[in-house]
């Protein structure tokens, strides 16, 4: 990212932090960052609803 920002102070943040394409063999820790936290984000929100649901069940 920050090569990219170094390069282009205007590039696409989004699009830096999703980077490598798919058939990259190495990534580093950050590569594809939004994707990884979009499919979080979408864990947490099904854990809250079997949460909820075990607490109805059980409560």
């Amino acid at each position: 990212m920050l090569n990219a920002l170094e390069h282009n102070p205007q590039a696409n943040i989004e699009q830096v932090l999703n980077t490598p394409k798919e058939d990259t063999d190495i990534i580093s820790v950050c590569d594809r960052l939004i994707v990884s936290l979009q499919a979080a984000e979408k864990n947490a929100e099904k854990m809250i609803e079997i949460l909820t649901d075990m607490k109805k069940k059980f409560s």
